[in-house]
């Protein structure tokens, strides 16, 4: 992950998702959802705050009965007809949520490209450092390294290796992602959950 968490947790899970209404809760980023098309902008004008995706909590219950999984498929779906977002993973998950989400402290996820200064004081009151977009903590090869010597306090850079690896389908098969069997291991307080 290109994640450091420097905050008890525990904390916050307790404070969040306590109604029935909200799925998720993130920290807020205001203006149009990143890694749309023209089109995709214009489509979804409406939704004029969103969220970055590198972290996150989801109150797994209210997931399954608003039925989330669902309308990210539609979402997917809809855009292998018209090019609505070309980013990955993160603008269906936004477009599904819209703007009905509980809203995280800044702390939560600060971009470490956008930090001017680390001083004891920001550390102290930062929560989630992310190093976001295509520049990686861990590799040596980037371009970019912002704060390295905050990374290299847990991780290790790697130098990147070119291999032609074909995927096998089959590799994955023991795999599943069959969450209903195993809600005791995301209970907190009764609540179904997940962090990422």
């Amino acid at each position: 992950a290109d994640t450091l968490i420097s905050c008890d947790i525990v904390n916050l899970v307790n404070s969040v998702l306590n109604d029935e209404e909200n799925v998720i809760a993130a920290v807020p980023r205001e203006g149009p959802l990143h890694g749309l098309t023209k089109e995709g902008d214009r489509i979804y004008a409406d939704i004029s705050i969103s969220f970055n995706a590198g972290f996150y909590c989801i109150n797994l219950d209210n997931w399954r009965q608003q039925g989330i999984s669902e309308k990210v498929k539609e979402v997917a779906l809809k855009n292998r007809e018209t090019l609505i977002y070309k980013n990955g993973s993160q603008p269906p998950m936004a477009i599904a949520i819209g703007e009905r989400f509980e809203h995280l402290p800044p702390t939560w996820n600060v971009a470490m490209s956008d930090v001017e200064e680390v001083t004891d004081e920001w550390l102290e009151e930062t929560c989630m450092m992310h190093w976001n977009g295509p520049f990686k903590p861990w590799d040596a090869g980037a371009k970019k390294q912002y704060y390295l010597d905050l990374w290299l306090q847990y991780g290790t850079q790697v130098e990147r290796k070119q291999h032609n690896h074909v995927h096998n389908h089959h590799e994955h098969e023991h795999e599943t992602d069959n969450d209903d069997g195993d809600e005791d291991k995301n209970r907190h307080n009764g609540r179904n959950f997940l962090i990422r």
